[in-house]
């Protein structure tokens, strides 16, 4: 598949003030095409304001002919607000992509003649549209070389203050857009699907299957941006975590992660896809004749490429620049990082609670300084060299990281990053020059996490590797009290968000005319989130659901079809932010109308399952772990009715770093993660659910501080501080001491959260 690319042209946009403020400077910078030349750009007059009247002029050179029925067209927003850079996503809004989104040539044009109307920033749409000369009349044409473009026009701004979309009105925008014409008429592949192209590759290369993860070579929870979600892309599925094999003869495998499985369901072809609960299970039970697997391995973890060797002798690790679902997805590049953003040095005082070298001297003291060796660790995970270092970046969304590894020996320390960076008294190297370096370490002792790359340990074959898991994590794990405090403090302020979107969505569901979407609660309440003090960025997309959507567990609205919100309906919200001072994650579902009965003891039994955990004091020690919390959050849910896919569920939160720490895990599975004794000072979530597939769901959320008394009881105390929603209980199925527990914890709601009429009216309920 051959791509030419057209240019690159970036638009700073910069604001002063509020909504009601204007855009008073706009740059522009022509990257350097070799096909096309921006001669002159002009936005008029300045200031721009809303609502009102803006004219774009431009005037560029097509320096060879372009075909144009074969545009396609990238799109990057960052927002930056408080010096704090915040990626914008790709929405669907009015049935159509905004955003950071991808474009055929005929979704540029439908945005062009469907979406201008009502909003800014998509003129950049239009502009590009008329460099390449794509009319959007439904015919195509060839625009010839050396030709002049010039375009000018006048564009009426509404007034959107109101609108979900209203954060376009302030902040610096940079906006990156990427034109590329395909070749389609020279290419076979075109018309293949994305599995037979990929088993072609296998083919050449003589491979029986390939395996795809959803790791981007750092093991990163959520943060993948849309060119690393490759199983997303391959399985067509918006599901972000999971295996998949493609075989050559034997068919396609998908192994969706339990709270991903009803989603992976409606999702994938099953003409082409099996779905499968254990993908290395099911290849050995099928006794399937793969004598070659070929993998990625810079992007497949340690831990899957173990698993695998014990079913399958021979592994294919390709060592290309270019991964294979990147050479079929069509990218001119492979494993390319986006923009990197300056490292900034987190408060140390205010939040962090702890110097980056006293954290480097507990390191090497507690774990890397042993009696018998001194060991040399090695760090691909980047929320733990920012946890270590203080440090953070804005590379990527929902994770404020920076694309960096690091190696950490009993004296010294090597920071492996090409971001911008001031002041850092580390030794620099260049990104590139980590797995070299790995080559130098000869007859060193090392310590790797089992959850870095495969081709890690392919560069350490000279030295003596000691696999384990991370000391960083470990540490990391158990806050202290300045953590702590900070958690409480950003669930505070993020809990008055919820509260303020669930006051505007109750008041809007009784205007029918507004018809409220479930894309439009996402971004109202990221809004309200970005308000905040303290704010970074959200932890994860916004899970806003409702209807049928509630049984898909981890639908986002952004990458399927939305729904309205509908009186009748459940809906719940599933959001988290991360702040400067903690990370929040929470789930509510409520009912504006009239529960069936069914619905109403599914969230009781929920509640009381929750209530449950909070009540119990457990002793100190072992035995207390993920598996044994899933094991009691079960037992309130053995009357529910079978048919159903019910979830109990839980996982460690990070500290202002994502919503998902890596370490301790509550589920159904006798894994690692699950038997980590949970400890004092971790911060947990509980979010038991239960999903009737192809109806609805119901699912409650509360983050947890960890801690232990005088007589080394262990005490889980809700951070999330937000009503229940009384017209789903039944209380005749409560017994005094829960419904005491309750009232206790509204009082607590009403004396942190500052939640507005809507938290009083929710609470007056229960009196």
């Amino acid at each position: 598949m051959n791509f030419g690319s057209l240019f690159i042209l970036i638009v700073v946009s910069l604001t002063v003030g509020n909504i009601k403020a204007a855009y008073s400077k706009v740059e522009y910078n022509d990257c350097g095409s070799q096909d096309v030349h921006i001669d002159s750009v002009d936005i008029y007059p300045m200031p721009i304001s809303y609502p009102g009247t803006v004219n774009i002029t431009l005037k560029h050179t097509l320096r060879r002919p372009l075909q144009t029925e074969n545009l396609q067209l990238s799109v990057d927003i960052i927002r930056t607000v408080s010096n704090i850079r915040l990626p914008i996503k790709c929405y669907i809004y009015d049935g159509l992509y905004v955003g950071s989104c991808n474009y055929t040539g005929n979704e540029i044009c439908n945005l062009i003649r469907d979406w201008w109307p009502k909003t800014f920033g998509l003129y950049l749409t239009s502009l590009v549209s008329t460099i390449l000369g794509n009319n959007c009349n439904g015919s195509s044409h060839q625009v010839q070389r050396n030709k002049v473009v010039a375009y000018n026009e006048m564009l009426q701004l509404p007034d959107i203050s109101g609108s979900a979309i209203s954060f376009l009105m302030s902040g610096d925008f940079q906006v990156k857009i990427t034109a590329m014409e395909q070749d389609v008429k020279n290419s076979l592949r075109f018309k293949m699907s994305r599995v037979k192209e990929l088993r072609a590759l296998m083919s050449e290369n003589q491979c029986d299957a390939y395996l795809i993860t959803d790791s981007d070579g750092h093991y990163t929870f959520y943060s993948l941006s849309q060119e690393n979600r490759r199983l997303n892309w391959i399985t067509e599925c918006q599901a972000q975590c999971g295996l998949a094999i493609v075989t050559l003869n034997d068919g396609a495998f998908f192994q969706a992660l339990p709270n991903y499985r009803l989603l992976a369901k409606l999702e994938v072809d099953g003409d082409v896809w099996t779905l499968v609960d254990d993908l290395f299970q099911w290849i050995n039970s099928k006794k399937l004749s793969l004598k070659r697997i070929a993998y990625d391995p810079y992007l497949t973890p340690l831990f899957i490429t173990e698993q695998l060797s014990t079913f399958i002798s021979s592994l294919y690790p390709i060592h290309s620049s270019t991964n294979w679902i990147d050479i079929i997805s069509k990218k001119a590049t492979s494993r390319e990082r986006p923009t990197l953003t300056p490292i900034w040095s987190l408060n140390e005082l205010c939040f962090a609670g702890e110097t980056s070298t006293t954290k480097l001297e507990k390191l090497r003291q507690i774990y890397l300084n042993d009696e018998q060796k001194k060991y040399t660790l090695v760090v691909t995970a980047m929320d733990e060299i920012a946890w270590l270092l203080n440090l953070r970046g804005n590379d990527m969304q929902c994770n404020p990281f920076f694309y960096s590894f690091a190696i950490v020996s009993c004296d010294r320390l090597w920071l492996f990053t090409d971001n911008p960076h001031e002041d850092l008294h580390y030794e620099i190297q260049p990104y590139e020059n980590f797995f070299a370096f790995l080559s130098t370490l000869k007859g060193t002792d090392v310590w790797l996490d089992a959850r870095s790359s495969a081709v890690v340990l392919h560069y350490l074959s000279s030295a003596t590797v000691h696999l384990s898991r991370s000391p960083i994590q470990q540490m990391k794990e158990i806050k202290n009290s300045v953590e702590l405090e900070g958690f409480r403090q950003c669930h505070f302020r993020d809990c008055a968000a919820v509260c303020q979107t669930f006051e505007w969505l109750e008041k809007s569901m009784k205007n029918d005319v507004l018809n409220v979407t479930e894309v439009d609660v996402a971004i109202y309440l990221e809004n309200r989130q970005q308000e905040q003090a303290n704010f970074v960025s959200i932890a994860f997309d916004t899970i806003s659901a409702s209807a049928t959507n509630t049984a898909l567990i981890e639908y986002s609205p952004f990458a399927a079809k939305m729904k309205k919100i509908i009186v009748r309906d459940l809906y719940y919200l599933d959001a988290g932010a991360n702040y400067l001072d903690g990370t929040t994650d929470m789930t509510r579902t409520i009912q504006f109308g009239k529960a069936t009965e069914e619905q109403i003891k599914c969230y009781t039994l929920l509640l009381r399952a929750i209530l449950s955990i909070e009540m119990t004091k457990f002793p100190s020690g072992d035995n207390l772990n993920g598996f044994h919390i899933y094991s009691l959050l079960k037992s309130y849910l053995f009357t529910i009715n079978d048919m159903n896919e019910y979830l109990s569920f839980g996982h460690g939160v990070s500290h202002g770093m994502g919503v998902i720490e890596g370490g301790v895990s509550i589920s159904d599975s006798h894994s690692f993660s699950t038997l980590i004794p949970i400890r004092a000072g971790m911060v947990l979530t509980l979010e038991p659910g239960i999903y009737f597939e192809g109806k609805w769901g119901i699912r409650l959320e509360n983050v947890y501080e960890v801690i232990e008394d005088h007589q080394r009881f262990i005490h889980f105390i809700p951070l999330t501080l937000l009503p229940y929603s009384h017209s789903l209980i039944d209380f005749n199925l409560l017994t005094t001491e829960e419904i005491v527990w309750i009232n206790s914890y509204h009082q607590r709601c009403l004396h942190y959260v500052d939640g507005g009429s809507w938290m009083k009216q929710q609470i007056s309920l229960f009196h």
